[in-house]
């Protein structure tokens, strides 16, 4: 592996309405806004009891992430500074492989936000060294799924009824 850099150095958005950073302290209203929405809670892991503090907290760390951090968290942000949403990845450094997560603020659904997200993440793979990487979806989510299909993420097998697998497709080249 590379040195590790700082996540800010990697990121690109050539939309001049949006763009992407990594996390700040400051944004801790935004996350737990994110936290206590209820379709960002019921599609994605959140705290039992979400609260400003404990957002404050894991900001602290996701500001220090760098290439070599297990996770890796990056938002959009709109002309304002404000969230619209965040892409993830949980990394695996030995196999070189990510399960990619994402979710969109409520306000900012259906405007092209998710679309963002998930061409950050193709752009930041291979960046990160990833061989591969994958988004699971419960089945019942059918906007991840749509959006998904609808960004080029193929569709893979699983061993489960209950969730659905997404490949990264092969970054385009820059």
């Amino acid at each position: 592996m590379t040195d590790a850099q700082p996540i800010a150095s990697l990121l690109r958005d050539t939309t001049g309405d949006a763009s992407l950073r990594t996390w700040r302290i400051d944004d801790a209203p935004a996350l737990l806004s994110a936290w206590t929405d209820p379709d960002v809670a019921r599609w994605n892991g959140v705290p039992p009891e979400p609260s400003i503090e404990l957002a404050t907290k894991w900001l602290t760390g996701a500001s220090r992430q760098t290439t070599a951090s297990p996770s890796i968290d990056i938002v959009l942000v709109d002309d304002n500074d404000q969230v619209l949403g965040e892409v993830g990845f949980v990394i695996d450094r030995q196999r070189q492989v990510a399960e990619v997560g994402f979710w969109v603020g409520a306000a900012h659904r259906r405007h092209g936000v998710g679309s963002r997200l998930l061409a950050a993440a193709r752009q930041l793979a291979p960046q990160l060294e990833l061989e591969r990487a994958f988004a699971i979806s419960e089945a019942e989510n059918e906007a991840a799924i749509a959006l998904l299909g609808a960004c080029g993420w193929p569709e893979v097998a699983t061993t489960t009824s209950k969730r659905r697998a997404f490949l990264l497709p092969t970054p385009s080249p820059t």
